[in-house]
């Protein structure tokens, strides 16, 4: 399904990425959870990398735009930071931590004709895929087709 939410960078369109570029998707507890933001600042080091590798990165929470884009900044963040405050796309992806009351963190990778490649839900930010798996799904996905890839 289309994401379509506000962001620190803007309001962010997934659709605005079909057939241009593959899509790591996050789900985190949010702000107050050591754990995601952890798993943030992990892949937010491997980012250049991932960029080359012709994706983007997304993480989306419950979190309020201020709270967002106040560890955006804290954390050094290069990637957009959804806000999925009124709950309107969690469900349609992943479930609801009901202890947290927020959206069970998860990783969804696309590739650019919006195929799910990969997906893991957990109940911790620290169960996730770390980033060198994220690269290696989305270097086999480059790979994999030689005419769309600029490897």
């Amino acid at each position: 399904p289309a994401i379509r939410l506000p962001s620190n960078k803007g309001t962010i369109d997934t659709w605005n990425f079909k057939h241009r570029k593959n899509l790591v998707v996050i789900f985190h507890h949010g702000k107050d959870c050591q754990y995601c933001r952890a798993k943030l600042q992990e892949i937010a080091k491997a980012y250049d990398k991932i960029k080359q590798l012709e994706a983007e990165v997304i993480a989306i929470s419950f979190d309020t735009m201020q709270t967002i884009q106040e560890y955006a900044s804290a954390d050094n963040i290069p990637f957009p930071l959804l806000s999925d405050v009124n709950r309107q796309v969690y469900s349609k992806f992943t479930c609801l931590d009901s202890s947290r009351n927020a959206p069970c963190p998860s990783i969804f990778i696309t590739d650019r004709f919006c195929e799910l490649r990969f997906q893991e839900i957990a109940r911790e930010g620290y169960e996730l895929p770390d980033a060198e798996e994220i690269l290696s799904w989305l270097l086999f996905i480059e790979t994999e087709c030689p005419e769309c890839s600029h490897l």
